[in-house]
C-alpha cells in the first residue's frame, strides 16, 4: 500500500522519492508540490510588486513564470527576474 503523497510534507515526500526512485508517481507527486509552493511565492511576490510601484503597472509573463514587467506612466518598461534558491 502506498502511502498519501498529498499529507506528506516536502522533506518527506522528498525522502520517499529518493528510497524509491522508480516510483513515478511519488516523483510527479514531489515535482507539483514544489511547482505549487513556486506559484504560492510568485503569486505574494507579484502582489508586492503592484503595492511597491502604485504608479506603475505590473504585469507576469507566463511564458516565463519569475518574470515581472513593470512600466510607469511615461510608458518606460523594467524586466524584473524573480530567482527562488530552495536550501
Amino acid at each position: 500500500m502506498k502511502p498519501n503523497f498529498q499529507t506528506m510534507t516536502k522533506k518527506e515526500l522528498r525522502a520517499y522519492v529518493l528510497a524509491h526512485r522508480d516510483d513515478d508517481e511519488a516523483f510527479y507527486a514531489y515535482v507539483d508540490n514544489i511547482h505549487e509552493a513556486n506559484a504560492v511565492i510568485y503569486d505574494a511576490v507579484f502582489e508586492w510588486f503592484q503595492k511597491s510601484n502604485p504608479h506603475e503597472s505590473v504585469t507576469k509573463i507566463p511564458s516565463k513564470s519569475s518574470w515581472f514587467i513593470l512600466k510607469d506612466a511615461q510608458g518606460n518598461k523594467m524586466g524584473v527576474n524573480v530567482q527562488i534558491m530552495q536550501f
